[in-house]
């Protein structure tokens, strides 16, 4: 494993803590690079943070979900629903269920940090609510673009969020030009190693975008060549699972490579390519 290769809990650290609550990635943020969570879209367009469509896998020993939410879907719920709910583990302890909105906005040892966000995309309606709220996030201050790593499955987000960035990287350049030429009065910039340099900060400002492809999605699309799959699309990493990790040595890896989900060395020790990012139940175990 590289030295640059980024560690991220995978729904927080889920190996320890219960998934997709507050003390699973505060604790990830804690010891790795960054963390993993997955989006749903609640009825009142609200990102709802939870790996499955509904809450039933976490909440079913919670009374209240028992009584009167068990097997709604989270597209068919309020947040005045939803917020009542109480995620309970094997321990009995409980959480609450998280949003996005308040995550970002209100954890602010993760304003601070540099850790890298990674924002997987599970219902596709998610993807103009989630575009404005990272705009949002950058307008305020709050974040910047490229703390945010967007992975999908579904071809529709990749589509989405690999537009949404030529949009920004297009704004950045006119905006880096328009100053320049202010600069010096509308003349050549003498400065020519400057602007480059400049201009890639600009570059590196972006939201990443992550396709999601794993031995279940070739199925389920009936195709058997890895290569095939991938050349439709436009990413800035393809994360693959980790059992498809020796189909990728003959890739022009123009891209950055991640895999999931890997628990010990040994998933990954006959691992050929550079792995850029790994995602975790247990990041702790990777710490560089």
């Amino acid at each position: 494993m590289d030295q640059n290769t980024k560690i991220l809990g995978h729904r927080g650290i889920k190996g320890l803590l219960l998934e997709n609550t507050f003390p699973s990635f505060k604790e990830s943020l804690n010891c790795s690079d960054g963390f993993e969570l997955d989006l749903w879209l609640s009825k009142d367009n609200i990102l709802i943070i939870n790996h499955d469509s509904t809450f039933d896998r976490l909440a079913y020993k919670d009374n209240y979900y028992y009584n009167f939410i068990e097997k709604r879907q989270i597209k068919d719920l309020y947040w005045d629903e939803i917020e009542k709910i109480n995620l309970i583990d094997s321990i009995e302890r409980k959480y609450k269920v998280l949003r996005l909105d308040y995550l970002l906005q209100n954890w602010s040892d993760l304003q601070k940090s540099d850790a890298l966000i990674n924002l997987e995309v599970k219902d596709p309606n998610c993807s103009t609510i989630l575009g404005e709220l990272l705009k949002k996030m950058k307008s305020l201050g709050i974040y910047q673009f490229n703390r945010f790593l967007v992975s999908s499955y579904h071809p529709e987000v990749i589509n989405h969020f690999f537009s949404l960035k030529t949009q920004i990287l297009t704004q950045n350049r006119t905006k880096h030009r328009f100053n320049q030429k202010k600069e010096v009065g509308l003349k050549e910039n003498p400065r020519k190693n400057s602007y480059n340099v400049e201009l890639n900060d600009f570059y590196n400002d972006s939201i990443r975008v992550g396709l999601i492809v794993d031995d279940e999605i070739l199925e389920e699309k009936k195709c058997n060549s890895l290569i095939t799959y991938i050349e439709k699309y436009e990413f800035d990493y393809l994360i693959l699972g980790k059992e498809l990790l020796s189909k990728v040595l003959d890739i022009d890896l123009s891209y950055k490579i991640g895999t999931f989900t890997v628990n010990e060395f040994e998933d990954i020790q006959d691992c050929k390519i550079k792995l850029d990012l790994i995602i975790s139940d247990r990041p702790d175990k990777f710490t560089h």
